[in-house]
């Protein structure tokens, strides 16, 4: 697109890839279409603590920074677990700007 040479992906993928929000909205819109065949691990983002709530099974990994490899992984197997998490939580989002991205592990 940058000198009149042409890309590869569409500016819809471009789009798509620019924000997580877009992205996820994106991959559940094809899950939903096509459902066995487009299978997805249940995913959640938070920008803070305080939109923190978990949904899906457990146990879930939660993965804290904006990167591909992040900040840091933690495994929460139950509830009580997760609550410890948040407590913590709390403390670090207090006082940086990183997003939680928490993903329902398939097997142990």
């Amino acid at each position: 697109m940058f000198a009149g040479v042409p890309g590869v992906n569409s500016p819809k993928a471009i789009f798509n890839f620019s924000e997580k929000a877009v992205l996820q909205a994106e991959l559940n819109r094809l899950h939903r279409e096509h459902k066995d065949k487009f299978l997805m691990v249940p995913q959640s983002y938070f920008s803070s603590h305080k939109e923190f709530f978990y949904s899906h099974k457990y146990p879930a990994v939660l993965k804290l920074g904006t990167a591909h490899a992040g900040l840091g992984k933690i495994k929460a197997h139950d509830e009580k677990q997760l609550d410890d998490v948040r407590n913590v939580l709390v403390i670090y989002f207090s006082v940086s700007r990183f997003d939680l991205g928490i993903r329902n592990t398939l097997a142990e």
